[in-house]
């Protein structure tokens, strides 16, 4: 792929865009034509594709079937991709908590 083929690397997936490529999904095109359409990378496309599998679970508490039809990915990979959401969660907790010790820690030696 090209580099002006890639305009909307990095950006923020908007609605309408996540419902195209739910669609495209549907219509059993490859992640490359995906990839071309959206002006991103395919591994940005497989990246979106697992976080809507982890959301869907998670947040939308759809069963893992339905995420399949929904996603094209296999059982294994929405398993991958809900444990890999999890992880960071608890990563993000952990921080939230080592900073507030740190501030508990500051207040107290004043």
């Amino acid at each position: 792929m090209h580099q002006q083929h890639l305009l909307r690397v990095g950006m923020k997936w908007k609605d309408d865009e996540i419902h195209k490529l739910l669609t495209s999904i549907q219509n059993k095109k490859s992640i490359a034509d995906i990839a071309i359409e959206h002006q991103r990378t395919e591994g940005g496309i497989k990246s979106e594709i697992r976080k809507l599998a982890a959301k869907f679970f998670l947040e939308d508490k759809k069963s893992i079937d339905d995420i399949i039809k929904l996603t094209g990915l296999r059982k294994i990979e929405i398993d991958n991709a809900i444990k890999r959401r999890n992880k960071n969660e608890i990563s993000t907790d952990m921080k939230e908590v080592i900073s507030l010790l740190k501030d508990i820690k500051n207040k107290l030696s004043i």
